[in-house]
């Protein structure tokens, strides 16, 4: 690899470094790109010439796990309740870490003006292919559930609950995932 390319792929790190740990000491509002810079040890021209914006550099950050290194996969073990409550039951536990639910709050803060960012912290939270809207048609096309919802309503509402732990700061129950998910795909919980 050529010596620029290496510098190149250095300092793209760096930034990406950087917008992780300057969210995480200032949240993402009071970050701004001369922060970066300073912080990545890079001129603001470098962060400029590779990205239009701070919210494109959050949300290379997110695909790459630098900013959320943790991921959430839901399960696929073919008992839908089951997959679901062990993959919300994670995301709570994740939630339950005052760091890890501010960061998320303002990462969803940024996605109000940037869509990218929102699909970014979906796919860091397992809410992306396969969705949990899919898991619960594939429990109801095999004929494990009926639930009253449609698995893409079940899985907006799981989404608002996961913003509003995130937002609301509530503390970490274990055991709670279950019983919600039993609730709304209308099943009793074990």
């Amino acid at each position: 690899m050529p010596r620029g390319a290496a510098r190149s792929e250095a300092s793209r790190t760096a930034i990406l470094t950087a917008i992780a740990t300057l969210i995480d000491r200032m949240g993402f509002d009071n970050v701004t790109i001369e922060a970066i810079a300073t912080e990545a040890g890079v001129g603001k021209q470098t962060i400029y010439r590779w990205y239009p914006s701070k919210n494109a550099i959050v949300a290379e950050a997110l695909a790459e796990g630098t900013l959320v290194p943790e991921s959430f996969p839901v399960p696929e073990t073919g008992d839908a309740l089951a997959d679901i409550s062990a993959w919300l039951e994670r995301v709570l536990a994740f939630l339950g870490d005052e760091t890890h639910a501010a960061l998320l709050g303002s990462l969803l803060s940024a996605s109000i003006d940037s869509p990218e960012i929102g699909l970014r912290v979906a796919e860091r939270l397992g809410m992306a292919s396969p969705t949990v809207a899919e898991r619960v048609q594939q429990a109801r096309d095999a004929g494990q559930l009926r639930p009253a919802l449609t698995g893409e309503q079940i899985d907006q509402l799981i989404f608002g609950l996961v913003v509003m732990r995130a937002l609301g700061r509530a503390p970490y129950v274990p055991g709670e995932a279950h019983r919600l998910v039993a609730a709304l795909l209308g099943v009793a919980p074990d």
